[in-house]
């Protein structure tokens, strides 16, 4: 990859801001960070030190097109009637910095395990072989990563595909195959998936702005399943995720919410979170531990809830629920059926 071309990927993804004035900006200091910093812009610089926010290390590790998908109208909002038609793998890859060679067997490869339900285990081997030990393994992985993460958007919230991709991961993320070079530091390949983390972050920019446009449906559709591809890594131990998983609690419980669309968009993708990752987030919250001022300010409270302590604790987790029960008073038949899923997971880890 040309230095120009990592130079502008550094710039658009891991240091660039979110575009809600409400949100603060990203300070990334390795490749496996995913956290913010407060909403004061800094000097874009590679910081070499790991950091975590709540461990010593972080274990972050097409169809032909969006269009042919079959959305619901927004003001009738579904994630079941989303199109389970094969996807094309060979417009997929095209999307990223492969070489062509390796475009090729990656569709392959993607197109055997996502569309005919070839092994975990099997991908993950093909996935290994693929990538670089040496300086070409940061455009492989960043592009590996973009790929897959595009892919989750693709595949509806129950379609059982996106579980299939996220035992891809995790068997990639059990292979001991050695380690790389990136950001000027060694990471193991898989088990601590460098760039996986910051990738996502700059994923983290596409939330939904709910302003009726035409591609609305659209963005609220991929954001679903994005973030139930979150919680599902998170909740299958693969990634290390929860402030992904307090910002969309935050955004969608915390604050007010401009429309039906915005309510009805986060009930889902709050019960997402507690129905894939519930048991993680309840003993966050049952272990809460004292943050630095960084991990505060990232991992503040919303408007609604002003004054409480930032990161997981149990008045936050109480005002969680109670805001479920709240918004799927009057929410429509598919948020509220998925908030009733999450409420009661959350009555049985509560048990």
């Amino acid at each position: 990859m040309s230095s120009a071309k990592l130079a502008l990927r550094m710039t658009r993804g891991c240091w660039s801001s979110i575009r809600k004035p409400q949100r603060i900006k990203v300070f990334q200091t390795s490749p496996n960070d995913t956290h913010f910093n407060d909403k004061h812009s800094f000097t874009a610089q590679r910081l070499i030190s790991q950091t975590a926010f709540f461990h010593n290390h972080s274990h972050l590790h097409q169809f032909t097109g969006y269009n042919s998908w079959s959305y619901s109208h927004p003001r009738n909002l579904s994630t079941t009637n989303m199109s389970t038609s094969t996807l094309d793998f060979r417009v997929i890859v095209t999307g990223q910095d492969f070489t062509p060679e390796v475009e090729s067997k990656l569709a392959d490869l993607l197109d055997a395990a996502i569309n005919r339900g070839t092994s975990p285990e099997v991908t993950a081997d093909g996935i290994d072989k693929l990538c670089p030990r040496n300086e070409d393994a940061e455009g492989f992985l960043w592009s590996l990563w973009s790929l897959l993460a595009d892919v989750a958007k693709r595949i509806p919230l129950d379609d059982p595909r996106l579980q299939h991709l996220v035992k891809i991961l995790k068997a990639l993320n059990a292979k001991q195959t050695g380690s790389v070079e990136i950001w000027g530091s060694q990471h193991e390949l898989w088990a601590d998936m460098p760039l996986f983390g910051a990738v996502m972050r700059e994923e983290w920019n596409a939330s939904p702005d709910f302003d009726n446009k035409p591609d609305q449906a659209t963005k609220i559709a991929q954001w679903l399943s994005l973030n139930s591809f979150a919680a599902r890594l998170l909740g299958a131990s693969v990634s290390d995720w929860t402030n992904f998983a307090i910002w969309e609690l935050r955004d969608g419980l915390e604050e007010q919410l401009s429309t039906d669309e915005a309510r009805d968009t986060h009930l889902i993708t709050a019960s997402e979170w507690i129905t894939q990752a519930g048991q993680v987030l309840y003993k966050e919250t049952k272990n809460s531990v004292e943050l630095d001022s960084q991990a505060t300010q990232a991992l503040s409270p919303g408007s609604l809830i002003d004054g409480t302590k930032s990161g997981f604790n149990e008045e936050r987790w109480s005002f969680w629920k109670q805001r479920l029960e709240e918004l799927s008073a009057n929410a429509r038949a598919e948020a509220k059926k998925r908030t009733e899923k999450a409420l009661e997971v959350i009555k049985n880890l509560e048990a």
